[in-house]
């Protein structure tokens, strides 16, 4: 069996069965983007999936029927275990949906596991703007183990100096755990040297606002360098 791992999931036997996305896509993205140089273009891949739909399902009671009825056909169908949380490999839908213009791209992974053909919760990323994602309380663990490793490497990445990679998984960590407010904290620092003072202190309220203490000493250099109090 081959399997592919990613940090906090293990994949097996993943499929692609979505036929709504045709193999000669990526071909096409070199032409898009030429066309997309000389004008205002918004690009969208896939469906928003609908979250909220989840919320009314009953774990180890609804059925993939029911997933169906609330968010449609996937777009990829396999197997996959959370570590430390699932015992044995869950039957496991991806959902996917892109959406990206010439300044900006954004992405949402949702994950929905099944016991044999039982709802038995989801894994939702998603770094679209005002859709932080919900999850169900016997998965709260797994994301925040999944928001600590992201957090845990955009650090790495922010101490050699790759800002633009950290604040990449600042932002997966944010949107798997909107409440774990050290991520904002250090996304604010990425800001900060990327010299985006804006961006810097809206974050920095954002963990102030969950009860993370930032440092005085970096008030201090974002005041000095953006000419603002807050």
């Amino acid at each position: 069996m081959r399997r592919i791992l990613i940090p906090g999931i293990r994949f097996y036997q993943c499929v692609r069965v979505n036929k709504a996305f045709p193999k000669y896509l990526f071909a096409m993205l070199i032409p898009l983007s030429i066309a997309m140089s000389a004008c205002s273009i918004d690009v969208r891949m896939g469906r928003r999936p609908d979250v909220q739909g989840l919320e009314k399902l009953r774990l180890q009671e609804s059925t993939s029927i029911d997933v169906l009825a609330a968010l449609g056909e996937p777009f990829g169908r396999g197997k996959a275990m959370l570590p430390g949380f699932h015992s044995t490999p869950r039957i496991m839908w991806s959902y996917y949906y892109g959406e990206a213009n010439l300044k900006d791209a954004r992405n949402a992974f949702l994950f929905v596991f099944f016991d044999q053909d039982r709802y038995d919760g989801y894994m939702w990323f998603s770094s679209l703007i005002n859709e932080p994602p919900k999850l169900p309380p016997q998965q709260k663990q797994a994301g925040q183990k999944v928001a600590q490793f992201y957090n845990d490497r955009g650090n790495d990445y922010f101490s050699k100096g790759q800002y633009d990679q950290a604040i990449l998984d600042f932002n997966k960590a944010v949107s798997t755990t909107p409440n774990f407010a050290v991520p904002f904290y250090n996304r604010a620092r990425c800001y900060y040297f990327k010299k985006e003072y804006d961006k810097a202190w809206d974050d920095s309220k954002r963990a102030q606002d969950l009860g993370f203490k930032i440092p005085p000493e970096f008030l201090d250099d974002l005041r000095k360098a953006s000419g603002r109090e807050k």
